[in-house]
């Protein structure tokens, strides 16, 4: 799973920097396919996209939130943040592959301890991630997107998801 998501985040990071050949342009629903399936949401929707992977929790789904700050527009300085179902429970991961999330980690694990989440840190497949399961863990990563990076509610960000239908 956690190698899947690796691929989705390289297909992320090269997509976004050939800005003509972006894979969100249209909408399909691909998620029982071998591609994730893209759309644009806004951060507002990120308990619904949990609530609606949880709720259909096939092992392996995801739903991963790509997106760059205003101090580092850059593509290659985006953020991932994952959703996913890792033996039969959902959770949060911070995937340690891209720049970012690999500079920023002890920013995250700082603010989802002081939220009382334990961090969990795991390798599968040669993937560092630190791993959050329990309660409440969209107000997690709204608080990463809006505290740690300074966006709002109405900002959109990408989504990838697989393993479940997201209806918006």
């Amino acid at each position: 799973m956690l190698v899947i998501a690796f691929i989705v985040l390289v297909i992320v990071i090269v997509k976004t920097m050939n800005p003509k050949k972006t894979m969100w342009q249209k909408k399909t629903n691909r998620s029982s396919a071998s591609e994730p399936e893209c759309s644009h949401v806004h951060i507002s929707r990120v308990y619904s996209v949990f609530t609606q992977m949880e709720a259909q929790a096939q092992e392996g789904s995801f739903a991963v939130f790509v997106f760059s700050s205003s101090d580092r527009p850059a593509p290659n300085d985006a953020v991932n943040l994952q959703f996913s179902v890792e033996n039969s429970h959902a959770g949060f991961d911070w995937l340690l592959r891209t720049p970012r999330n690999i500079e920023d980690r002890s920013r995250f694990v700082q603010l989802a301890e002081s939220m009382n989440y334990t961090v969990d840190q795991r390798q599968n497949n040669g993937v560092q991630s630190l791993r959050v399961e329990g309660n409440n863990l969209p107000q997690l990563c709204v608080a990463i997107m809006q505290e740690l990076y300074g966006l709002n509610l109405d900002d959109k960000v990408y989504l990838y998801t697989m393993g479940f239908d997201w209806q918006e």
